[in-house]
């Protein structure tokens, strides 16, 4: 099966997330960046909605930002509470919201959290397969961050899903929590060297992973435009300037 990577071309993607509580909100808030190339994905955060589990709404609001969404690539996400999302979702229904909004609308890639528990994850990803959807299978930690051996571990666990990205945020507690987060980037990358990965360590120690991340193997990183979808994004134009700026540097 041929993977669909996150990158740009040849460059680190960024994305930018929507996070407002109301489709309407939302869907300007999308038509709004229409002339802006500071950026190249958007992440429709569905958990956000005030009304995320009314699944015609929700329907309907994805159905329509893929037609406002002006040539980006889009990455559907429901970021459940137990992950830092903004609404609780048991797991069949989910997988429900998922099956009904890509039965309809077909965002580019779709974001199936790892700490679902495997026979969801399975379950999720066959929704996806079917519909034709790129996955993105997700891991976040808002409290810690393990060592590099058992961010490894995870990220292989993850791999063997077979997606077409593996994504991993953590939270550093110390200046070599982040170390170990990018080395762990680093080693997965001269593992795996088709593997599309996001990685980063989020907060404000964490600033550099966002930064430098395409260094140590990361293909993408999340920038804000208004506001953020979680601790240390920083503002997308600053963002493009140097990441630019590191491209230039690394050659």
């Amino acid at each position: 099966m041929n993977k669909t990577s996150i990158k740009t071309g040849t460059k680190p993607s960024i994305l930018v997330p929507v996070t407002s509580a109301h489709p309407d909100e939302a869907l300007e808030f999308i038509k709004s960046t229409k002339n802006r190339e500071d950026f190249d994905i958007f992440e429709l955060r569905i958990d956000c909605l005030t009304n995320a589990l009314n699944t015609e709404l929700v329907v309907n609001y994805v159905s329509n930002a893929l037609k406002l969404a002006h040539g980006k690539r889009i990455v559907l996400t429901f970021r459940t509470a137990q992950e830092g999302g903004n609404t609780f979702i048991p797991p069949d229904d989910y997988l429900k919201l998922y099956d009904a909004i890509l039965n309809v609308a077909k965002p580019e890639f779709i974001d199936i959290e790892f700490n679902r528990g495997r026979n969801c994850v399975q379950r999720a990803i066959e929704i996806a397969r079917k519909n034709n959807i790129s996955i993105i299978l997700s891991s976040h930690d808002f409290d810690k961050t393990d060592s590099q051996i058992d961010l490894v571990n995870r990220m292989e666990m993850m791999r063997k899903f077979d997606v077409d990205v593996v994504k991993m945020a953590t939270m550093p507690n110390t200046i070599h929590d982040v170390l170990n987060l990018m080395a762990a980037t680093a080693t997965m990358r001269s593992r795996h060297p088709g593997l599309s990965l996001i990685t980063m360590s989020m907060g404000s120690l964490g600033v550099i992973s966002r930064l430098t991340g395409e260094i140590f193997g990361s293909d993408a990183t999340f920038g804000k435009i208004d506001n953020s979808s979680a601790p240390g994004q920083i503002d997308v134009s600053l963002l493009k300037t140097i990441l630019e700026k590191v491209d230039i540097a690394v050659g």
